[in-house]
């Protein structure tokens, strides 16, 4: 069991990284275009002030 939750715990932490990536994209692309943000870019619900 111990392995079990280390494994999903350690997925945990690469979808939170693969996240902020994403958002960080998202920040750096859309943010000097101030444009809209594109359906499924980044797969978040951030408004774009926010990213």
């Amino acid at each position: 069991m111990l392995a079990a939750d280390a494994v999903l715990l350690a997925a945990d932490v690469l979808l939170l990284a693969a996240d902020a990536l994403l958002l960080a994209g998202d920040a750096i692309v859309m943010g000097p275009l101030g444009g809209s943000r594109r359906v499924g870019w980044g797969g978040s619900m951030v408004p774009d002030r926010l990213a």
